[in-house]
């Protein structure tokens, strides 16, 4: 996985870079670093694409699950 990928799957997860560290229990550096182009460890590149093709399967939250004349915070 390149540097390039990595930003879309990022983006589809709605991660950060620091986002992605602590899912992986990493320095924020090593992430910096796949970031700058050096190339993703296998492994890594394999759980992420999983994790997205999973992510644009999701479903939208269903419509009308809200009781008539409930604000959002109740």
């Amino acid at each position: 996985m390149n540097a390039d990928r990595l930003r879309a799957c990022l983006v589809v997860l709605r991660w950060t870079g620091a986002d992605l560290a602590r899912a992986l229990d990493c320095e924020h550096t090593t992430v910096r670093r796949w970031l700058a182009d050096i190339s993703v460890p296998e492994a890594v590149a394999e759980w992420l694409e999983h994790k997205v093709e999973n992510a644009e399967r999701d479903q939208p939250p269903p419509q009308g699950w809200k009781r008539a004349g409930r604000s959002a915070r109740t």
